[in-house]
């Protein structure tokens, strides 16, 4: 009686065994995934309209509006634009300076705008950080058709220290040339550079300088 009902149960696990191994081949020759509790995956288009919306409600505070986005990453062409970025530094300063000793103020020139082959990538998230700056485009109506993140073209970031304890930190070339990649539109007429500053609390724009575009 005992051989039997081991024998039973022997019989039933591998069963349920072969069952199982059913199963998830028919899951993965389906393709079939479960979702996995608690995580979420933003689809792409739900994503950069979350980016917009965070842009507008920024770029309001600077009076500043979203307008419809232009569509890049299939265009034919992109403009290249290079800049000279000439930062104006507080008194007794010289070299390779903090972000303390740099003035809010400086002067932005436009050296050549040429158009190149190619296409520009789509902006997907809205990642702010103080290291960084927020490029816009705007148009005749001052509506913002397209925006990009950049690293500030001045940064440079070096290890000080003694030999023992070093640690990185963040200086600044008060005089630099650099390129910014935009769409080719004629409907755009001005691209803006904004620094994006932490208040402790959130983030707000400094304008720190304004080329035309042609």
């Amino acid at each position: 009686m005992a051989n039997n009902k081991s024998r039973k149960a022997f019989m039933v696990s591998i069963l349920i065994g072969i069952l199982l191994t059913a199963g998830a081949s028919f899951l993965a020759q389906t393709g079939t995934v479960f979702p996995q509790q608690g995580s979420r995956t933003l689809p792409e288009k739900e994503k950069e309209q979350s980016s917009q919306t965070k842009l507008g409600r920024l770029l309001s505070t600077a009076g500043l509006r979203m307008g419809t986005a232009l569509t890049t990453h299939n265009a034919a062409s992109y403009r290249e634009v290079r800049l000279s970025w000439k930062s104006l530094q507080k008194p007794n300063s010289a070299g390779l300076v903090t972000e303390q000793e740099l003035a809010s103020t400086g002067v932005l020139k436009q050296l050549s705008s040429v158009a190149r082959n190619g296409s520009l990538p789509r902006e997907r998230s809205m990642e702010l950080a103080p290291d960084r700056l927020l490029v816009v485009a705007v148009d005749e109506n001052e509506a913002v058709r397209w925006w990009r993140l950049m690293i500030d073209p001045r940064l440079v970031r070096a290890e000080v220290g003694s030999a023992t304890e070093m640690q990185s930190q963040n200086f600044y070339l008060s005089d630099v040339d650099f390129i910014v990649g935009c769409p080719d539109d004629p409907r755009l007429r001005e691209l803006r550079f904004f620094h994006p500053a932490w208040n402790g609390e959130s983030f707000q724009l400094t304008l720190v300088g304004a080329t035309p575009l042609h």
